[in-house]
């Protein structure tokens, strides 16, 4: 006799929650409520809301404490690379970081501590597998706690958490708690914050969100676009008031792409009249040359034993495409002929690039095209294939011209980490397709750990 396996905590959430969501005109009303919300609280990715999901993430408390596992070791461990490696001329130009963008990220050099990071990854067999860090512009945290709010202000949420008892640690809290930790190791004694990208990027109202939040914990915030960034003496005025740390939005790339109109910020970061939270050289600990410069066993000597365990366990085989060999398994392998014949398992991506921008799915292509994604790779430079990994599928309910609908969306793990806490909320974003990114279509959910399920109110 075959035994059925027993539904999950997870599963069981996940099951309550659908039927109190197929209740006559629960499905709309809550879809009416969630758009109230997230107009209410500027929840869009500029004109688009950031969100159309009917359910929350749930996850068990076991992937919550991978995740923060993970997220501790991976931020000490680029903490302690990163001023190592922007220091060292020659691992910049391993690490894809050239000409001016090297002299940006050498000569802003900083003892601005790692304040802040997104680990990208997804749960592949039960293990987090991680494709990526984003320590230059981790973005979506405030979103996902005003998302959040929106969620615990349902009738469906607040029926729902009689029967669930469910947990998540929002990200704000910890963000002003970066920035007075900040303060104090550089004897601020009242931090004056400016947050700072460009104005039109579609993901300024999160800064506004950021900005309220600390002026709620009685610590001055603007929101500005590098271009208000001046100089008057040892001051630096950003959009006409006086600041002191930088909550830098703005890439290290587009700093140092655009350099007449952020002269004046990356004036103010070289003489260090500012303090940068995360500093310019987190470029060197965010392309994703540094996985596989891991792989090459280029940081055996700096990682401890443990900490090169925890990065093999998390982080796929990662090459940079370039002529050479590398070794697999105790056998050597040429690289470009490797990339080839194992088209069906690997991705190709840009080091440097952000929003699934250049990305290639080996599984997608054809032979043909995969050979001439490969020669330009080649021919540019700066590239790295990535063993593929599992991206699970997850049914979230949308509704669909007034007809509740249950859609298959590939779904991602992201943990955030902040200093001086090494642990903050997970980011859910959602996709229809494999290139998993708020930019090509996605959509986001917030995350909560499902602790038990009752069986009744």
């Amino acid at each position: 006799m075959s035994h059925a396996t027993a539904p999950t905590a997870v599963e069981r959430a996940v099951s309550l929650w659908n039927q109190l969501l197929e209740a006559p005109h629960v499905a709309e009303q809550t879809h009416e409520a969630l758009m109230r919300g997230i107009d209410a609280r500027g929840l869009r990715y500029g004109t688009r809301p950031i969100s159309t999901f009917l359910r929350p993430r749930f996850i068990s408390s076991e992937v919550w404490r991978q995740c923060e596992r993970a997220g501790a070791w991976f931020h000490v461990s680029l903490a302690r690379l990163m001023p190592l490696l922007a220091a060292d001329r020659a691992i910049l130009d391993d690490l894809g970081i050239h000409d001016g963008l090297a002299d940006l990220v050498h000569a802003c050099a900083s003892p601005s501590p790692l304040s802040f990071l997104r680990l990208d990854g997804f749960m592949d067999d039960g293990v987090l597998r991680l494709v990526e860090f984003n320590a230059d512009s981790p973005g979506g945290a405030a979103f996902v706690d005003g998302l959040d709010e929106v969620y615990r202000s349902l009738p469906i949420f607040q029926a729902f958490s009689r029967q669930v008892a469910l947990r998540r640690r929002p990200s704000l809290p910890l963000i002003w708690r970066a920035v007075e930790s900040a303060a104090r190791f550089f004897r601020i004694a009242q931090p004056r914050v400016a947050i700072v990208d460009w104005r039109e990027v579609a993901t300024v109202n999160e800064f506004h969100i950021i900005a309220a939040d600390l002026e709620r914990h009685g610590i001055a915030a603007t929101v500005c676009d590098p271009r208000e960034i001046e100089l008057r003496g040892d001051v630096v005025m950003a959009a006409g008031s006086p600041v002191d740390i930088v909550l830098k939005r703005v890439l290290v790339t587009d700093l140092a792409a655009r350099p007449d109109d952020s002269a004046a910020l990356v004036e103010a970061l070289r003489r260090r009249l500012v303090v940068a939270l995360n500093p310019v050289a987190v470029q060197a600990v965010t392309t994703k040359n540094l996985l596989a410069l891991f792989w090459e066993g280029r940081f055996d000597r700096i990682l401890s034993a443990r900490a090169r365990a925890v990065w093999k366990r998390h982080i796929p085989l990662t090459l940079r495409v370039r002529d050479g060999a590398f070794e697999r398994d105790g056998r050597k392998e040429d690289i470009g002929p490797w990339i080839l014949a194992n088209r069906e398992r690997l991705v190709l991506k840009p080091s440097d690039a952000w929003g699934a921008d250049g990305v290639r799915l080996g599984w997608t292509c054809t032979d043909g095209e995969w050979s001439s994604a490969l020669a330009e790779a080649l021919r540019v430079g700066d590239h790295v294939v990535q063993e593929r990994v599992a991206i699970p599928l997850e049914r979230y309910p949308e509704l669909d011209e007034g007809v509740l609908r249950h859609r298959d969306m590939r779904t991602e793990i992201s943990p955030y980490t902040f200093s001086p806490r090494t642990s903050g909320e997970v980011l859910a974003r959602l996709s229809a397709n494999d290139l998993m990114n708020v930019k090509t279509g996605g959509g986001v959910v917030a995350t909560y750990v499902v602790d038990a399920v009752t069986d009744s109110p």
